[in-house]
């Protein structure tokens, strides 16, 4: 499936004043009711597109970041994928992680019954919208039909595989090897997270700081013997429990982790496989040796139930 066979010229939009992002989206969702695909959509199933979409939105903003957003829904009752895009030349604020507002919107609706559609169409039109150059050519567009145009140069194949790239989300934060323990292990808690890459100066993965690993090696020797637990009467007090660490590093905690890291393009199977046979608590996305992105399970499963 070409992206040129779901996206037609009338759902490409250009919004020059828009107020917030609520105006731009029921903007293409009227351009997507209009247009040829919808004409054989049930009144009901149309008249819900907006009310789906904003119920999206509020599980979640979609705001992507680097100025993208893709607000989307599955839609029980639709029998095949419908795609607005806009330019908004202004921006409009989708709640992104970088806090830049949006000033290209894709917009996909995906039938309820085949989720891994809205997954291929929402990684193929994010690694197209990633490239700069697309971006710019895109916002320097004076006319829709000039939009459709850069649309079909790139004629984007909406069936290709997913892969690692489509699936990792950005790291929140960078730990390495000299950062004292202490540090790590709060942001570490400030992002809710059990484990991390540790990276070098040339941003690649030298290692891994995993909690689990740095719990169980300050435990006490008694208590890594038990075999059952015993009364809490019997237990002594905690005084030197990690007493020691107050000048550790990462380096002095950290785990060599190979199969962590996996190349950009490795397959979805690969990935699962890692996640859930290998139990990486995550995985480490690199290009060149370089860290691009982590994934864990929880990033998996967030692009299939909320999409």
């Amino acid at each position: 499936m070409k992206l040129s066979g779901i996206l037609k010229k009338e759902s490409i939009l250009i919004l020059e004043d828009a107020p917030d992002k609520w105006s731009v989206i029921r903007s293409m969702v009227d351009a997507l009711a209009d247009s040829a695909f919808a004409e054989d959509l049930d009144p009901a199933v149309r008249a819900s597109l907006y009310e789906e979409i904003e119920r999206r939105e509020k599980v979640g903003p979609t705001g992507l970041g680097e100025g993208i957003a893709f607000p989307h829904a599955r839609i029980n009752g639709l029998e095949r994928p419908l795609i607005a895009f806009a330019s908004v030349p202004n921006g409009v604020d989708f709640d992104a992680p970088d806090g830049l507002p949006a000033r290209l919107v894709f917009l996909f609706l995906h039938p309820a019954k085949r989720v891994e559609l809205g997954v291929k169409i929402n990684a193929v039109c994010s690694r197209f919208l990633m490239q700069p150059e697309i971006r710019k050519a895109l916002l320097e567009a004076a006319s829709p039909e000039e939009i459709y145009q850069i649309m079909l140069q790139n004629n984007l194949e909406i069936d290709a595989p997913i892969i690692a790239s489509d699936l990792m989300r950005n790291r929140r934060f960078r730990l390495t090897a000299d950062l004292p323990l202490h540090e790590a292990t709060q942001l570490m808690h400030r992002h809710r997270t059990v484990a991390s890459p540790v990276v070098n100066a040339s941003d690649e993965v030298v290692g891994e700081l995993n909690c689990n690993t740095i719990f169980e090696r300050e435990l006490p020797d008694y208590i890594k013997h038990l075999h059952s637990v015993p009364h809490i009467s019997d237990f002594k007090p905690f005084q030197d429990y990690f007493s020691n660490d107050a000048q550790a590093t990462v380096g002095d905690f950290m785990n060599a982790c190979p199969n962590a890291i996996i190349a950009e393009d490795a397959s979805l199977l690969e990935i699962i496989f890692e996640l859930s046979v290998q139990k990486q608590p995550l995985l480490y996305v690199c290009r060149d040796n370089k860290l691009i992105g982590v994934i864990d399970a929880i990033t998996v499963i967030d692009k299939v139930i909320n999409l």
